[in-house]
């Protein structure tokens, strides 16, 4: 793609980053892989000489391969200029939050109706049925690295539905790769009854747990396991809407004082604004 060869991609494999692989790009080179132009005009080594370091340029080098063009050092940091509040209020910035967002959360806190699943297609008139733990809907993955050559990552969707216009009930399944809309069946039954175990027999067959433990479930080996993406909803936001208190936690921490500084440096900005102005992010020429 774009006249780019094997040459062109060790050294420049995405447009603002490069990983300066210095064993592949030898491993290239003693198989004589052409270092010629590419749509651009560039050559390996023009690539090579734009990143801020030289590794890869020295290489070439060594090997009397030199660029062909002049061209611009690449930046240090691909945000040169950014400019990082060196003392933020996170009191303040809570406050303003809460502010503008109670009433919204106050709002989204109130139960709602679980709506179906929007790859079905289905019209205004479906309904997600309930029982007394809560609503006929899951949504269970499945993982496994060492499963073939790229690994398992699977999910699979249940609903069970009502069609209040035509009162027949609705077995909904969606399956597939995480990430992906996957493939879904719809299985019409013509009675409550009738659905219902059919649901539950095949959340059985996924999961290997019975649907009425699904408070309790246990997981099982090469077994689909359900996500809970609500667990949260059942806190009162009123918990949680608090003005930070940084030396009277909420929750104590159990964590020993080497670990507590450790989380402490990840969580303080003025690391990050160092450390961002020094990454080889290869993000583009000066100007």
């Amino acid at each position: 793609a774009e006249g780019k060869t094997v040459l062109h991609l060790a050294v420049q494999p995405l447009s603002m980053a490069y990983y300066e692989n210095e064993k592949l790009l030898n491993t290239l080179l003693m198989y004589d892989f052409p270092a010629i132009e590419d749509d651009e005009g560039y050559t390996p080594m023009d690539y090579a000489k734009m990143h801020y370091s030289g590794k890869l340029y020295k290489i070439f080098n060594k090997r009397k391969m030199y660029a062909s063009n002049e061209v611009p050092k690449r930046t240090l940091s691909y945000l040169p200029e950014a400019e990082w509040e060196s003392n933020f209020d996170y009191s303040a910035d809570a406050d303003e939050y809460i502010s503008i967002h109670q009433q919204k959360i106050m709002e989204e806190g109130k139960k709602k109706e679980k709506e179906p699943d929007p790859i079905g297609g289905f019209a205004k008139s479906f309904r997600v049925l309930e029982d007394d733990i809560g609503p006929f809907d899951v949504y269970m993955t499945k993982v496994d690295l060492k499963n073939g050559l790229y690994g398992e990552f699977l999910f699979y969707r249940m609903q069970f539905l009502h069609d209040t216009n035509r009162d027949n009930f609705i077995v909904f399944t969606r399956w597939g790769r995480i990430g992906e809309n996957g493939m879904h069946q719809q299985t019409p039954f013509g009675t409550y009854e009738e659905a219902v175990v059919e649901f539950k027999k095949i959340f059985k067959q996924k999961s290997g747990n019975e649907w009425e433990n699904r408070e309790e479930f246990e997981k099982v080996k090469h077994k689909y396991k359900p996500v809970k993406f609500e667990k949260e909803s059942k806190v009162s936001y009123k918990k949680v809407l608090k003005k930070f208190d940084h030396k009277n936690p909420i929750v104590k921490s159990k964590l020993s004082k080497k670990l507590r500084a450790c989380f402490k440096m990840f969580t303080d900005e003025s690391v990050y604004q160092k450390k961002m102005n020094n990454l080889y992010f290869g993000g583009g020429d000066e100007s």
